[in-house]
């Protein structure tokens, strides 16, 4: 018999092929720093990265505006069409990494551009 499987378990499972392993979420967050023009980025892993994977950078930061539509699927300030997908020159564009990770973990991000007093 087929059935459908529910919203979750189909956004775990596309979650699971973006994300497939822990050097895949290093990739992912190493690329987003780079892309938020940073020039330091230092990568802390705990218990190996079972427990957590920390990311400090000193990028750009997410602007507050953006936080209501942070790590949903498909976000990105990359693109605005799917036909501007080739004059792309970032690393992250497709706005899966951060959803993935969403889906696959607590993920906390923690942010502060240079306008903002804390973070």
């Amino acid at each position: 018999m087929i059935k459908k499987l529910n919203t979750e378990a189909i956004s775990q499972i596309c979650a699971n092929q973006i994300i497939p392993d822990i050097s895949a979420v290093v990739k992912e967050l190493l690329e987003n720093s780079l892309d938020a023009g940073a020039s330091s980025i230092e990568i802390v892993f705990h218990e190996s990265g079972k427990d957590k994977i920390e990311v400090k950078d000193n990028g750009s930061g997410i602007k507050h505006e953006n936080f209501s539509i942070l790590a949903q699927k498909g976000a990105t300030s990359k693109l605005q069409s799917f036909e501007e997908i080739d004059n792309v020159a970032s690393y992250g564009f497709r706005g899966e990494a951060l959803f993935a990770l969403n889906q696959m973990s607590d993920l906390t991000i923690m942010t502060k551009t240079k306008e903002d007093e804390n973070g």
